[in-house]
């Protein structure tokens, strides 16, 4: 591990670049990644933080066009009955609490992209969706570096336990299930199940 952060620190100004097209690809890995690399040359930050912001930005601009595209035209395209399919329980959310659902939208693997097309599909301007926006950008971008950085701070510290690492995934997949069985509601479950 410490030789990929070392190879990564070493590219210089390239490594903006690649912070910026990692945005575009998967945000929350690159955050979490940008966060390692930070705890290594903190020097870097203001131009991570740059990158990583104006990634999400272009990320969020396309996403946001492609449905109101979407909207303007009916298709029986597959990708966007996977988009409509993934985010039309977030209508009566994204229109009485639209932070709320865009933050937690961002944590959600897989479902962020389909909910910024389904605000451009519901015709919110971009004006409201961006001013709504821009903060939870920033805490979404600020709690993942952070946790990137205070695992790699920490990440000597246990160390000597990674020979339970496969105990642990397993107690964590096992905690995951009871979590889905047992405490997502009844909706979510059907919802899940239909896709």
């Amino acid at each position: 591990m410490e030789h990929i952060i070392s190879t990564f620190a070493d590219l210089g100004n390239w490594i903006y670049l690649i912070v910026f097209l990692g945005m575009l690809i998967e945000g929350n890995g690159t955050l979490f990644a940008a966060g390692f690399l930070l705890n290594r040359d903190p020097s870097m930050t203001p131009g991570v933080l740059i990158a990583a912001f104006l990634g999400a930005i272009t990320e969020q601009i396309f996403w946001f066009w492609l449905g109101w595209k979407i909207r303007l035209r009916e298709s029986n395209s597959p990708f966007i009955a996977w988009i409509i399919k993934s985010s039309n329980h977030f209508d009566e959310h994204f229109l009485k609490r639209p932070k709320t659902t865009l933050l937690i939208s961002k944590f959600i693997y897989g479902v962020h992209r389909a909910a910024v097309a389904r605000a451009g599909i519901l015709g919110i301007s971009w004006r409201f969706y961006f001013k709504n926006n821009i903060f939870i950008i920033l805490v979404w971008m600020i709690t993942l570096i952070s946790l990137g950085f205070v695992v790699n701070q920490s990440i000597h510290l246990v160390s000597d336990y990674f020979e339970y690492t496969g105990y642990i995934l397993l107690g964590a997949l096992i905690l995951f299930y009871l979590v889905q069985h047992y405490a997502v509601s009844e909706k979510l479950r059907k919802y899940w199940r239909g896709i």
